[in-house]
């Protein structure tokens, strides 16, 4: 049985071949990069972030060189039965990272957990941002255990340099959007791991048979539940603090672009 680690690093498989119909179009020279593509793909059982590096690899090839003609990636991920832009996330992380760096990064485990990176991990961090912040976040992956979900909300994120300068406005609707989406996902993970902790507590301490220990584990299960409870609270209100950002936004952008009912009285005024 394959592990869900496992299942989130893959490409979907297309049935064996089904596309051969497709091969004829090919040039000599798109031929060759098709099967050295597809013997990857075939020849193993999961698709693992080191072969689609290695197909990556060959999308650079087929992209950089004349002799394979126009829309070369196009035609072979039809006739591989493959959406073009897998080809092209490929070859963006074969771009992004040289062979050894990638191994080492493939490679890596978290210290606490062994938390790693999958295959979509890299394929989003392959996109464009500083290098110090894409480091930054497979920090985050190695040490927290980041989804791919959780990368793309971070990457949404508002950034250092994309802070306001100048007069320009601060999008405040989309900054509360981002925080309350980022807290809802924290709350829901600390829920899930609370509660796996305290039935696995919970467990042995039946069967050592120490109420006062289980009597402390109910006690901090409550504070936990209350707690969250708090939380949750307060980010329901979120939502009108947003619509209200949003009318505000409006005006604040107005009064910069001189185009807001007061900033039009006042220059009448003058």
């Amino acid at each position: 049985m394959r592990t869900k680690g496992e299942l989130n690093d893959k490409t979907a498989k297309p049935k064996a071949h089904e596309h051969e119909a497709s091969v004829p179009e090919l040039s000599e020279e798109q031929r060759k990069a098709y099967e050295e593509i597809r013997g990857l793909l075939d020849g193993q059982e999961h698709e693992t972030s080191v072969v689609w590096y290695e197909v990556g690899r060959i999308v650079m090839k087929t992209k950089a060189a004349p002799k394979y003609g126009k829309k070369a990636v196009a035609k072979i991920a039809k006739a591989l039965g493959r959406e073009e832009s897998t080809l092209y996330d490929a070859g963006r992380v074969a771009e992004k990272w040289a062979p050894q760096r990638f191994a080492e990064l493939a490679n890596k485990r978290g210290k606490v957990r062994g938390n790693r990176l999958f295959w979509s991990h890299f394929v989003e961090l392959a996109k464009d941002m500083k290098p110090k912040r894409r480091d930054s976040f497979i920090e985050d992956i190695l040490r927290e255990g980041w989804s791919v979900r959780d990368l793309k909300l971070a990457i949404k994120g508002p950034k250092v340099e994309d802070a306001p300068k100048g007069g320009q406005p601060v999008n405040v609707a989309k900054a509360l959007r981002t925080f309350k989406a980022e807290s809802e996902t924290m709350l829901t993970k600390a829920a899930c791991r609370g509660t796996s902790l305290f039935d696995v507590l919970k467990a042995q301490d039946e069967k050592l048979g120490t109420p006062n220990i289980l009597e402390l584990l109910r006690d901090t299960r409550e504070i936990q539940l209350q707690a969250k409870q708090i939380c949750e609270a307060q980010l329901t209100k979120f939502d009108k603090f947003i619509e209200s950002s949003v009318e505000l936004q409006a005006v604040i952008e107005g009064d910069i672009q001189g185009t807001s009912p007061k900033s039009k009285r006042t220059r009448g005024a003058k």
